[in-house]
């Protein structure tokens, strides 16, 4: 009996942490990369996503829609010369933009303001050697290293707000 129930707690342990690990990893499907980069409030992502995104990686503003039960930021496609692993696959051009969500998580109180979980998209599409279209097309590993790094300065930051609060 004793063996049957501590066996029984190990597997609901394991689940658990089977559960907790796979929210937060990084998905990328055809031409998008999407992954969790934390949470914040709404001051704090309104800022970091003006000071990351557009200033230090030079995207603009396509949509900025804050509501009572959402923040959305989606950023004009940019273009940009492929990276090496791209070039090797015939691609001559790529644009990208960004899209980063915020939904209410909890609540803080009046001071802190309420808290959001922080949601980053980066969308990929390319244009082949004698095609005139864009489509979507698997990231390469570059284009995947790129979106990871944007995320982590965008996670670095997110972090940072919170040593004060």
């Amino acid at each position: 009996m004793y063996k049957y129930y501590t066996s029984c707690i190990f597997l609901v342990i394991f689940l658990f942490l089977v559960g907790c690990s796979g929210s937060s990893e990084s998905r990328v499907t055809e031409g998008r990369f999407t992954t969790s980069v934390g949470t914040a409030t709404f001051s704090g992502l309104r800022n970091n996503f003006e000071r990351i995104i557009l200033d230090r990686y030079h995207y603009e503003y396509e949509i900025q829609r804050e509501t009572t039960t959402s923040l959305y930021y989606e950023t004009r496609w940019k273009e940009r010369s492929p990276f090496e692993d791209e070039a090797q696959r015939g691609i001559e051009a790529v644009r990208m933009r960004i899209i980063v969500e915020g939904r209410p998580r909890t609540r803080r109180g009046e001071e802190g303001g309420e808290l959001y979980s922080v949601r980053f998209t980066g969308e990929m599409r390319v244009k082949y050697i004698a095609r005139d279209d864009w489509i979507s097309s698997p990231m390469t590993r570059e284009a995947r290293n790129y979106f990871r790094n944007v995320t982590r300065d965008l996670e670095i930051e997110l972090r940072s707000g919170f040593r004060g609060i």
